[in-house]
This record gives C-alpha cells, sequence and structure tokens, in this order.
C-alpha cells in the first residue's frame, strides 16, 4: 500500500505566492478536467469557451458589476459582457442543479441559525426571491423544514441530497469538488493547519468485496463523527462551516 499526503503544507509552498506557483497549482487542478474533456472528446473550441464564460460567471455571483469583472481579469468589458451572454446559455442546463444546491445552503444555514426570518434567509443566500420561496417549498413540502411566523426551523438532524437523477448528480459533485478546490487553496495558499485543511490518497489493492467493506465501514464512521460534530456545535462559540469529500474509486 501507498499513503503520502496529496499537497503536505511546507514552508516554501506557505509562503510563496507568485504568479509562477498560481499557475502551477491551477494548471494541476485543471489536469483531470482536460482528461475528462478528452475521454468525452469535447473539442478545444468548446472547452475554451466553457471556461472564459465560467470564470466571468463565477465573479458575476460574487456581486461584482462588469466593470469590475473586466479589470479583475484583465480584459475590456465588452468581452466580458459577450462572455456573460454566453454563461447565461451555457449554464441553462446546470439550472435545476443549482436549485437544488440552493436547497442544500439553505438546509446549512438553518443549521447555524435555527428560526431565521424568511427574507433573512433569501438574503443571506442572494437568492431570486421566485427561485428561493419555490426551493423553500420543496424542502417544506418534503418536511425537512418547517414555517412558523415566517421564522424556519429545521424539523430533522439529518437531510440527503443523494439520487440518482441528472440533476441531483451535478449538485452533489458541484459540492464535491468545491470541497477539493477550497482544500487545494487552503494547503497552498493559507497557513491552514492538518485540521483546518486536510488531505491523503491511499493507493493499493483490493478484491471488489474488499473495497466495498471499506467504502461502507468508512462512510459510516464519516456520517456519524460528522453528525455528532454538526450536533456539538450548536451553540459553540467557535464553530464554523466544515465539509469532508469522501471517494472511492477503481483506477485503470
Amino acid at each position: 500500500m501507498h499513503c503520502a499526503p496529496s499537497f503536505p503544507i511546507g514552508t516554501v509552498v506557505r509562503v510563496r505566492t507568485s504568479l509562477d506557483l498560481r499557475l502551477r497549482v491551477f494548471l494541476l487542478t485543471l489536469e483531470p478536467a482536460l482528461q475528462l474533456a478528452r475521454a468525452l472528446s469535447l473539442s478545444l473550441d468548446d472547452v475554451e469557451d466553457a471556461v472564459r464564460a465560467s470564470y466571468v460567471q463565477l465573479h458575476k455571483d460574487r456581486g461584482l458589476s462588469l466593470e469590475q469583472i473586466a479589470r479583475r481579469v484583465g480584459t475590456s468589458r465588452r468581452t466580458v459582457a459577450t462572455l456573460s451572454k454566453e454563461a447565461q446559455t451555457s449554464r441553462a442546463p446546470l439550472e435545476h442543479s443549482e436549485r437544488i444546491g440552493l436547497r442544500r445552503e439553505l438546509i446549512r444555514l438553518l443549521s447555524r441559525t435555527p428560526g431565521i426570518a424568511v427574507d433573512e434567509a433569501r438574503a443571506e443566500l442572494r437568492a431570486k426571491k421566485d427561485v428561493f420561496h419555490d426551493e423553500l417549498g420543496v424542502l417544506i413540502d418534503e418536511g425537512a423544514i418547517a414555517c412558523r411566523d415566517e421564522r424556519l426551523e429545521l424539523t430533522r438532524a439529518w437531510s440527503s441530497f443523494e439520487g440518482g437523477d441528472e440533476a441531483q448528480r451535478l449538485d452533489s459533485l458541484r459540492h464535491f469538488l468545491r470541497t477539493v478546490g477550497e482544500t487545494v487553496r487552503r494547503r497552498f495558499f493559507t497557513s491552514a493547519s492538518d485540521d483546518d485543511a486536510f488531505a491523503r490518497v491511499l493507493t493499493f489493492s483490493a478484491d471488489d468485496e474488499g473495497l466495498g467493506a471499506i467504502r461502507r465501514g468508512a462512510y459510516e464512521l464519516l456520517c456519524r463523527e460528522a453528525s455528532s460534530a454538526d450536533e456539538a456545535a450548536k451553540g459553540a462559540t467557535h464553530a464554523g462551516e466544515a465539509s469532508v469529500a469522501f471517494c472511492v474509486t477503481r483506477l485503470e
């Protein structure tokens, strides 16, 4: 068995934040996406257009104007406006999965701030009014949230967003990759300790039964410990949001 840190913290890595290092880290994180693009036979134009438009959209999602984005990414306002329109078109097929993501965020918000007012919750999540109320209605109908006197409460300790349809799977993929991306950022560009950002990869041999046993046992343990930690964090002064991305796969 081979056990090694994915990207261990070192003094040089922590203090060196040159453009060269940022590009190298970005290129390494891009490699799996490009390998997937190759496996899916996507054209270079499609890949380039998707990256450019998505990059602009990420800045818009943070509330930046077209002028601010243009200055931030080093291009013209006209180019940003064009890319923004393209992003809206390419993003349309992901709208349903993004709505599921909003449900996930609302559940977490109520876990941190039970009893929050409906309007305050929508403002905190920066969601459009109609979309927010649509997804809030779904969670109320499912029995995950109760609304009393315009204030929201969770009705159960654990909510699962697992599902077999395309939108649910895409939302889960987004959630998983956000955790991975934030771990990379914290490991390379902050002084985070192992308790704040931890990553390891184990590579070993196993038959189907052995690999399945590891997956079930490890995931069950993670769920129990995460639930216990979440419960203990309620009312704690220094508690913060945390996430664990868990995956097991066969290598080809």
